[in-house]
């Protein structure tokens, strides 16, 4: 599936949802049918124009220009942040967790996805869906998560919670992340060794989708 369908796969019945960052607004559009109201948020108010026109016909939308959650006055059940960097959506959830750790997250960093999977075992959330998507040529990881005691180890970390199982997309995200490991090299054309531990990871990691 495409990063977007598989977003949409997730998405359950709620009272309340909100979109972080909701840009053109197709998450929350998607998200109309599963919930009795849906909160369209985005830092910028020339963003949050584009969902106001996608959604203008929704009369249980709403509309709040906020940095991530701050200036919500509802929690939501569930929250997606799709779009964003890793870092961002940490910064994000951060500031969600000192005051609520009730909400399912629907997550889809553009990088640094491990950062989000240790950050979320740290804080008490079980990941439920750890999905690797494809869009043209590009890879995305979309999480599902929620409230309750997780535990993953290193490879689960960098590759994914179920990168065990079989899956082809995966096989041909990592297939993709040695090839281009290989390729970082020094001026006489040795791997460092950091790469070369990263490139044994993979591997390993390879063997499963065999």
């Amino acid at each position: 599936m495409t990063r977007l369908d598989t977003i949409f796969s997730l998405i359950e019945q709620c009272d309340i949802f909100a979109d972080i960052g909701t840009d053109h607004g197709l998450i929350a559009k998607a998200a109309l049918a599963f919930s009795k109201k849906v909160i369209a948020s985005d830092i910028s108010e020339k963003c949050l124009e584009k969902a106001k026109k996608l959604l203008q016909a929704s009369e249980n939308t709403e509309f709040i220009v906020s940095d991530g959650l701050k200036n919500f006055n509802e929690n939501p059940c569930i929250i997606s942040i799709c779009g964003m960097g890793g870092h961002t959506i940490k910064d994000i959830l951060t500031d969600y967790f000192s005051k609520n750790k009730t909400a399912i997250l629907i997550l889809q960093p553009q990088n640094d996805v491990h950062l989000l999977r240790e950050f979320l075992v740290k804080n008490n959330y079980t990941i439920t869906h750890d999905v690797a998507a494809r869009e043209k040529k590009k890879f995305y990881c979309i999480l599902k998560a929620v409230p309750g005691v997780d535990k993953l180890d290193s490879q689960q970390i960098l590759f994914g919670k179920f990168y065990k199982h079989k899956s082809l997309i995966l096989k041909e995200k990592l297939q993709y992340n040695l090839a281009r490991l290989k390729t970082y090299t020094l001026f006489d054309g040795k791997i460092t060794q950091k790469n070369e531990d990263l490139i044994n990871l993979v591997k390993e990691a390879l063997t499963w989708q065999e």
